[in-house]
């Protein structure tokens, strides 16, 4: 008899459970067919999603997954930080269950976010240990894509020659695969490197190439993608029109197929033409355009990147306050997201903007709170942006 009685308890916990489940799968699907139109909403049903599991709990897979996936979209939106955070507890269940393959997606993350954060050491090690997962479970396509993040970090290092070896290894293995999709984003990524080398004819033959595999796979974002990086050469060579036509198409791609956060990084591309040309009034435009559409969908990156751009103009057309007033919400946003290259640029342009008002006291200050910065992220150019500024202002300072 006991027996009997004892019975409903189980049954109603694991009903309780079981509803739980089923709420949780329904947010997290519902989340997955957002992710690309709403980012923002997405992350707001997986916060949710994970107010109804617990880390330690029956549902520990299901938490990895939502944890996953909110880093990942945390992550496109620029905030790094935070990706960072959930990507690691993602990853600690993940090895908790011994799940490699969760491992190696979580892995993923948490090396782009090191990566974004300028940590590039820290992203570097969560690239090899990819790899080394990835030869365990006999995975060479996600092998292919680490050992090209492993030659983005070395790019961004500046070493170019690894950075080259990297890409041509993972650019072997994906024509061996026969992944055109991948084969396309490694003749981008070595493309950048020629763009780096200021080798400019083949970084254009690179992504010409690219733009081919993508046009015969119909891949429009892809193509938008590579249109994009044409039109960054061009703009370095000086040919606006073609220019401006690459970053127009791409601008129309990107806009057909609702990618709000390429949207803000294309319009600010036509900003910048725009700003080469001295037409500052069009330049702001863009550049609002691109401010209001990311301060909309939450692309805290995005926004940094406008509010920058705007003060840059500002500063250009004198209008000093509202340059510094932007440049510190531009701040204000990459201390929130941890993109200490961002606060790097910021730092210069406020020191920019205080030499023309020959305030030389504050601006040797800023331009050396941003060179110290920018050795840290390993940034040469802004490195050496700084080094010219101060050298201007220590100038002033002898006239005076």
């Amino acid at each position: 008899m006991n027996n009997a009685f004892n019975k409903p308890e189980p049954t109603k916990t694991q009903a309780i459970h079981h509803l739980a489940e089923e709420k949780i799968h329904a947010l997290l699907t519902s989340a997955k067919e957002k992710q690309a139109s709403s980012p923002k909403e997405a992350i707001q049903l997986l916060a949710e999603a994970l107010t109804l599991t617990s880390e330690s709990d029956e549902h520990i897979g299901m938490c990895a997954e939502v944890l996953h996936l909110k880093a990942h979209l945390l992550r496109k939106l620029g905030d790094a930080t935070h990706a960072l955070e959930d990507a690691r507890r993602a990853l600690s269940l993940y090895t908790a269950l011994n799940n490699l393959e969760g491992m190696v997606k979580s892995l993923n993350v948490v090396g782009i976010a090191f990566e974004n954060l300028g940590d590039y050491l820290q992203a570097l090690e969560c690239y090899q240990k990819i790899v080394a997962l990835c030869q365990e479970i006999g995975d060479e396509y996600k092998a292919a894509g680490a050992l090209s993040n492993i030659g983005n970090i070395f790019n961004k290092l500046s070493d170019y020659d690894k950075a080259l070896d990297y890409h041509q290894k993972s650019l072997a293995m994906r024509r061996a695969q026969g992944d055109k999709s991948g084969i396309a984003i490694s003749l981008s990524n070595i493309g950048l490197i020629y763009s780096n080398l200021s080798d400019y004819a083949q970084a254009l033959d690179c992504y010409h190439q690219s733009l081919l595999i993508r046009e015969e796979d119909k891949d429009k974002e892809g193509i938008a993608i590579a249109l994009n990086n044409i039109g960054i050469v061009y703009e370095i060579l000086t040919d606006f029109a073609n220019a401006l036509k690459m970053y127009q198409r791409s601008l129309e791609l990107m806009q057909e197929l609702g990618n709000e956060f390429a949207v803000v990084r294309v319009a600010n591309n036509i900003g910048n033409v725009c700003y080469r040309f001295a037409d500052y009034a069009n330049a702001v435009g863009w550049y609002q355009r691109g401010l209001s559409i990311s301060q909309a969908s939450g692309d805290k990156f995005g926004e940094a990147m406008s509010q920058h751009n705007i003060g840059m103009v500002k500063a250009d057309v004198s209008e000093h306050l509202q340059a510094l007033d932007h440049y510190e919400k531009c701040i204000v946003l990459c201390e929130e997201i941890g993109n200490r290259e961002g606060v790097a640029s910021a730092l210069a342009g406020f020191g920019k903007v205080h030499l023309k008002m020959n305030q030389t006291e504050k601006a040797i200050e800023h331009l050396k709170n941003s060179l110290e910065m920018s050795v840290g992220v390993g940034s040469k150019i802004l490195q050496a942006q700084a080094c010219l500024f101060l050298g201007k202002c220590y100038s002033q300072e002898q006239r005076d």
